[in-house]
């Protein structure tokens, strides 16, 4: 894996990350999230979690 590809998931868990705490700080927000659960197979937590671990 290239340095860049690296960089590129890293950025990626730290969204997923920020997503998931805008979760726990705003319900409306939350709420939008699992509405749309067809685009995040997992909690945003694992994936931000497995997508770092990938990196290691």
């Amino acid at each position: 894996m290239t340095d860049r590809q690296k960089e590129l998931l890293n950025s990626l868990g730290d969204v997923l990350e920020n997503l998931a705490d805008e979760c726990e700080n705003d319900s409306d927000f939350h709420e939008l999230i699992i509405k749309n659960n067809h685009l995040f197979p997992a909690s945003l937590t694992d994936m931000a979690a497995e997508i770092k671990n990938l990196i290691d």
